[in-house]
């Protein structure tokens, strides 16, 4: 079966181009790795026009945090995200960004650069994120769920079968899914597999 849903992720041109032909996928972009290509050119290019940027995705995150700590629905916020002030800010980001590109007097370091076109490029992928209250300001979530994997990729090269990678697969499907909705690891398992496997 075809996969229909919603991708979020860096802008990573392989998750681009499986979502560019398939008009049953949806690509969000992750405003994390965007704010975190500005606090690069912040911190080691010492570029200081990226702290404006940085301080303006922090109103964006700042009301995230409302939407959770109000428990806000899907739909309220959905709501939230489409009033003036975040609409403003938006608009603030992207009118600050083309300026700084399209300005050819000015120099800036190539990690600035670098964050500027990443963002602009990616601009209709970052603003999706308000189309649905379910969705994330960024995927997070599956960034740190994945870590373990990539850390330890070179020990999943030695399977000794396809079986294996399988049940590796589902195994860790199961304890990453258990940790994203909070159900102790041990009653998801028990839940899921045989009682004998445990």
């Amino acid at each position: 079966a075809q996969f229909m849903g919603t991708i979020q992720s860096d802008g990573y041109i392989v998750y681009r181009q499986l979502t560019k032909n398939n008009p049953l996928l949806k690509h969000i972009l992750c405003w994390a790795h965007v704010r975190a290509r500005f606090v690069y050119a912040a911190d080691i290019s010492k570029q200081e026009e990226a702290n404006l940027f940085i301080d303006l995705i922090g109103y964006l995150y700042a009301i995230e945090a409302e939407n959770i700590v109000r428990h806000r629905t899907p739909d309220e916020i959905k709501k939230r995200r489409a009033q003036k002030d975040i609409c403003d800010t938006l608009k603030s980001i992207k009118k600050k960004a083309l300026g700084m590109l399209a300005d050819k007097h000015a120099h800036y370091s190539e990690m600035m650069l670098n964050a500027l076109n990443y963002m602009v490029n990616g601009w209709d992928g970052l603003d999706r994120y308000r189309t649905d209250g379910r969705y994330t300001i960024d995927n997070m979530y599956a960034e740190r769920a994945i870590r373990p994997f990539t850390v330890s990729r070179k020990n999943s090269l030695h399977f000794s079968s396809e079986d294996g990678v399988q049940v590796a697969m589902i195994y860790h499907t199961v304890i990453e899914t258990a940790k994203i909705v909070q159900v102790e690891r041990r009653v998801k398992l028990a839940l899921t597999m045989p009682r004998r496997s445990l």
